[in-house]
């Protein structure tokens, strides 16, 4: 299958904790990881997930930098046995390309 994404895609090889802070569901999935990003989106690993469609709040943690952490919106696009996708709705434009450069400052 071809790929389709019109962003880079970085998968994240330190943790990253996100907080889901509101859900527009009734299931709780409250504690995930981030697993990669890119500045369209992200993908949450998690035990428990939400339907497609869920619209959420999320508090992105990075654990090393926590005065860096970071506040997006985001619609789920996709699922899967090990998570979900979120493709974001809200975010400050300079938010996560800062996060991305302090975790891969050279590319």
């Amino acid at each position: 299958m071809k790929n389709r994404r019109a962003n880079r895609r970085t998968t994240l090889h330190r943790k990253v904790d996100a907080i889901i802070t509101y859900s527009d569901t009734l299931k709780d999935a409250r504690y995930c990881c981030v697993s990669d990003v890119s500045s369209q989106g992200m993908f949450l690993k998690t035990d428990t997930v939400l339907e497609k469609d869920s619209y959420v709040n999320l508090k992105i943690c990075p654990e090393e930098l926590p005065e860096k952490s970071l506040w997006v919106q985001g619609l789920v696009v996709r699922t899967a046995t090990t998570g979900m996708a979120i493709e974001f709705t809200y975010t400050d434009k300079d938010d996560v390309p800062s996060l991305l450069a302090h975790y891969y400052p050279y590319g």
